[in-house]
């Protein structure tokens, strides 16, 4: 076999090698041509929130208050919500605290109110045989209610309710969404009638004159 027949067969080995490589690591990496939703719907950042009903609210002192706890951009929809809430029990009673609209038929996982420490612990899930788009109700963002109650001898004139950084918000595959939460701040005035100062008295007529009346 001459020189010439053996470079032209080593060549054609060389091309023949060449071409099999590259179609292996084709067929082996191909995420190269679906690199697109799936992956960088993963890596977007989180953008739902926690709120109160409202940001600031102006309250009696004694008064009863409903107060609603609000999800906003829940996307994509989650199955889980664990909320973690701080409040001064000295200023402030948790009277009750119940699910909103926005999981049609929720789970309770978890419910405790701590009247000492201040603090509710409270969380939702969808029921097991149901996927999120089953258990989330599209035209309500109310997560939870609580009602509670003003002390009628409160010391300070606000008092807050917050978010605990152990609130969260997931989907079913484990996937965190809360970004960020708003708390609540209460202005409390005096609802009670004024007391009279206790040095106020009554002061006797003295050397007033008696008159009697004569008995026929």
């Amino acid at each position: 076999m001459s020189k010439t027949t053996i470079t032209l067969l080593i060549i054609l080995l060389i091309f023949g090698g060449l071409l099999l490589f590259i179609m292996y690591v084709k067929q082996q990496n191909p995420i190269l041509t679906s690199l697109e939703k799936p992956i960088i719907s993963r890596f977007e950042p989180a953008r739902t929130t926690l709120s109160f009903g409202a940001t600031q609210e102006s309250v009696k002192e004694g008064q009863t208050l409903t107060v609603a706890v609000m999800i906003h951009n829940p996307n994509p929809q989650p199955s889980v919500a664990q909320l973690e809430i701080a409040y001064d029990p000295t200023e402030v009673t948790i009277d009750t605290i119940n699910p909103g609209k926005f999981f049609k038929k929720p789970i309770i996982a978890l419910q405790e109110i701590d009247p000492v420490g201040g603090r509710i612990s409270y969380a939702l899930r969808c029921p097991d045989d149901q996927t999120s788009a089953d258990c989330i109700n599209s035209e309500s963002s109310t997560l939870a209610v609580i009602t509670l109650s003003l002390n009628p001898y409160a010391l300070q004139n606000t008092t807050e309710l917050s978010f605990l950084p152990r609130s969260l918000i997931r989907t079913g595959e484990g996937r965190d969404l809360l970004k960020k939460s708003s708390s609540l701040r209460l202005m409390i005035t005096n609802s009670l009638p004024p007391v009279a100062s206790s040095s106020a008295f009554i002061t006797p007529v003295l050397n007033r004159p008696i008159s009697a009346t004569a008995t026929p």
